[in-house]
């Protein structure tokens, strides 16, 4: 994979993280949003910095994927709603569809994820769960021991 290499000379990134980092120190006295939620957030802001600055984006990638993970729990939390109705709502937000049509199921991932080394699976997996669950409960099907597989890739 190939990467773009960006030139940050011009973006003013630690504006930009720094006002991010005051909106969120606007969460600490505020009673829905745990201090340890604003802080960790915090943390992912600063390492997203540090990042960038060493043009590490593989590294990236998979912080960005635990930032929104955690992200995705926070929401949850603020919004006093159960993670498993957040994660579905996600998943519609996400583009991801599960259907079953003339007895096949049909799972549909808005983009192919990149192959990497390392990579955080509940970004991608607990949305497809959730949503799978939700599928099931709408239109019952049935799963056997062994099934197939098949995966189609489809470019605009």
């Amino acid at each position: 994979m190939t990467y773009r290499k960006i030139d940050t000379r011009k973006v003013n990134l630690k504006l930009n993280f720094e006002q991010v980092q005051s909106d969120l120190a606007k969460f600490k006295n505020h009673t829905s949003m745990p201090q340890d939620d604003v802080i960790t957030l915090m943390n992912y802001i600063d390492k997203f910095e540090q990042l960038i600055s060493e043009e590490n984006y593989s590294e990236l990638g998979y912080i960005a994927e635990c930032f929104m993970c955690r992200l995705r729990d926070i929401l949850a939390n603020v919004k006093q709603e159960p993670r498993k109705e957040a994660l579905v709502k996600f998943a519609d937000s996400m583009g991801i569809t599960v259907q079953k049509t003339n007895g096949v199921l049909v799972v549909t991932l808005p983009m192919i994820i990149p192959t990497k080394k390392k990579a955080k699976a509940e970004y991608l997996f607990d949305p497809i769960f959730f949503a799978m669950e939700k599928a099931s409960k709408e239109e019952p099907f049935f799963l056997k021991e062994k099934a197939m597989m098949c995966i189609e890739f489809i470019y605009d």
